[in-house]
């Protein structure tokens, strides 16, 4: 006989001699305690899966991301004209010299109030 089944008629003969004699109370009385333990192993396991889960959802965005902005860029550089690249400074385009950069923009200090201590 299988260890489980002999614990389980110990129960079954402990629980009847106290008088229970519902199927549905006798059953959560025998297995409760296992039923409980297999509840909170389950539970645990099932918040390490999530985690887990979302990690990799994670993971797998960030790499999908990276390779979309890296076909992006090279499907901008294959488009871009080469008459852009290699050509000479026409009169249509000034220099590079003559272009000015705009000034950097400058924060106004922002005013404090002062705390009034009436109270």
């Amino acid at each position: 006989l299988s260890p489980i089944w002999v614990l389980t008629g110990r129960r079954l003969q402990r629980l009847a001699e106290e008088g229970v004699t519902e199927g549905r109370e006798l059953m959560r009385l025998v297995y409760g305690p296992e039923v409980e333990a297999i509840s909170e192993a389950a539970a645990g396991a099932k918040t390490q899966t999530q985690r887990q889960r979302r990690l990799l959802a994670l993971w797998l965005r960030r790499k999908r991301l990276a390779r979309q902005r890296s076909k992006a860029a090279k499907e901008a550089k294959a488009n871009k004209p080469e008459s852009q690249t290699d050509a000479e400074p026409t009169s249509e385009t000034p220099p590079p010299e003559a272009e000015q950069e705009a000034p950097p923009k400058t924060r106004k200090p922002r005013m404090r109030r002062k705390k009034s201590n009436d109270a």
